[in-house]
């Protein structure tokens, strides 16, 4: 929505039915000059027009500015700050200011993963750590917003340097606190060219052109694996009782488009099965724990039709 006209997008999004909104808040940008000298204008357009409208919005908040950083950061890449502290209070500051205008927070994004933490090492309870403090803060100034933990990107690819094995990486987190500091627990369902009911061990498609879900086998490929694991996780450390929210994910396709897909991209070439997109599994997503705070499913659901438009 950034740069965009509001109502056109907002209007979609009431004519879809659903009544949640995700947008991502570069820190960098409101925040950016030096700390506490914030610029707020088009979050609060955002804010202001989601709420007139009856949007409930939830913002991940990614990407410290450089004076957050700290020298020895590697500014080729977006990452944390050098002092967690410093994200708390910008999120704080931002809890105090759009209170019951903005319904959810969402802290980082994809953190098992080397470029989305700014090449360093990567640690499930540094990220934790950053956990706490922002949901401190947001909870002292707006007691009522939900807190959700950064989504794992499912990347089917463990080596502690690229990248954490998203499960591991969430059981690191539960291991370091995580049940004690979100309201929700994020995930990147990716769906890829398999159906979000499809079961990732057995499922075949012999008319696909992308054969990757079917050649090499892993959750990560499938929609209902990455839930499903997720879920397990929760319950085995006492967390049943939260709901997952699916902060991005789609069933992408060129189909219509006259272009053929993009390189790396080629599952897209598949006609999409948006017609058995996860609501019409709303069932299973309830089994699932799945759901935002008042409609299941409805604000991360937009989250991903809107990305594959």
């Amino acid at each position: 929505m950034w740069g965009q006209q509001h109502q056109p997008i907002i209007d979609l999004v009431n004519g879809l039915g659903f009544h949640w909104l995700k947008v991502q808040v570069e820190w960098k940008h409101h925040e950016g000059i030096a700390k506490g000298q914030y610029s707020w204008d088009e979050i609060d357009r955002i804010a202001g027009a989601c709420q007139a409208n009856g949007i409930h919005l939830l913002v991940s908040v990614v990407k410290a500015p450089g004076w957050a950083r700290g020298p020895s950061a590697d500014y080729s890449v977006e990452g944390p700050p050098a002092n967690l502290q410093d994200y708390a209070d910008f999120v704080g500051a931002m809890a105090a200011r759009y209170k019951g205008k903005i319904w959810a927070y969402e802290i980082w994004n994809e953190q098992n993963l080397h470029y989305e933490w700014g090449n360093e090492p990567l640690s499930a309870s540094r990220y934790v750590e950053l956990l706490k403090l922002a949901y401190q803060s947001i909870k002292a100034n707006d007691p009522q917003a939900a807190v959700i933990s950064g989504a794992l990107t499912p990347t089917g690819y463990n080596d502690g340097v690229i990248a954490i094995d998203d499960l591991l990486y969430l059981e690191q987190m539960y291991q370091a606190g995580l049940k004690n500091y979100c309201d929700g627990v994020g995930v990147h369902p990716s769906g890829y060219n398999m159906p979000p009911d499809a079961d990732w061990q057995t499922y075949t498609d012999s008319s696909a052109g992308f054969t990757g879900p079917y050649t090499n086998r892993h959750r990560s490929w499938s929609f209902r694996g990455t839930m499903e694991s997720y879920r397990n996780v929760m319950v085995t450390y006492g967390d049943s009782a939260k709901r997952l929210w699916p902060t991005e994910f789609g069933w992408a396709s060129v189909h219509g488009l006259g272009v053929a897909p993009a390189l790396n991209y080629e599952y897209a070439g598949d006609k999409a099965r948006t017609g058995r997109l996860a609501r019409s599994r709303l069932p299973d997503g309830q089994r699932l724990g799945l759901g935002g705070a008042d409609v299941p499913l409805e604000p991360q659901l937009w989250s991903g039709l809107w990305r594959c438009r």
